[in-house]
């Protein structure tokens, strides 16, 4: 399947090349998260080097896509470019870098990068706590693991599983059952 969306995406992009349609930031973007599925992220690439002045969504596109494929170190350069040619990252942008920088047990960066975020003013949501919750625990930092985990609303189950598998990768398995106890009781689902 994903071989033939790949030639079906290469046959749109080589008609986008020829002037066939104008130039749509939509369209490209489209582009770029279609390479990306199709785990073509050379063609991604020579996608978004192509537009004509990048928006959030594109970078947002670039920088999930290297992330997903486990290019960590290139989602935090795209990020670093994102910010250096003046684009504002939002809350995708976020959850993207803090999920390379749990990837990459990179606390250094996303300590960086959440200190943004608050001085921005912006709210963690779920996803973004969750990234920073996986951060903290990859380096093994449970207790700044917590204090993230406490920090947020937990109507989402996907919170508490993040918390409960830091304890457990950090062998702290009765912190994980009392939490996983904690939230059955709540009725957490």
């Amino acid at each position: 399947a994903n071989q033939a969306i790949l030639q079906q995406a290469c046959r749109l992009h080589a008609l986008m090349r020829e002037g066939k349609f104008r130039q749509d930031p939509d369209l490209y973007n489209s582009m770029i998260n279609m390479y990306g599925k199709s785990d073509s992220l050379g063609n991604a690439l020579q996608t978004f080097k192509s537009i004509e002045g990048h928006d959030v969504v594109s970078w947002n596109a670039m920088i999930s896509i290297h992330a997903q494929h486990g290019e960590n170190f290139e989602s935090l350069v795209l990020f670093e470019t994102m910010l250096n040619e003046g684009e504002m990252p939002n809350e995708v942008t976020y959850v993207s870098v803090l999920s390379a920088c749990a990837n990459e047990a990179n606390t250094v960066k996303g300590i960086l990068i959440y200190t943004q975020i608050l001085a921005l003013g912006l709210k963690l949501n779920v996803f973004m706590a969750t990234s920073l919750i996986n951060m903290y625990g990859n380096c093994g930092a449970t207790e700044h693991a917590r204090q993230i985990f406490d920090s947020v609303q937990k109507e989402d189950v996907i919170i508490w599983n993040a918390i409960i598998k830091v304890y457990a990768q950090n062998s702290e398995g009765n912190k994980a059952l009392e939490v996983f106890e904690l939230m059955k009781s709540l009725g957490v689902k």
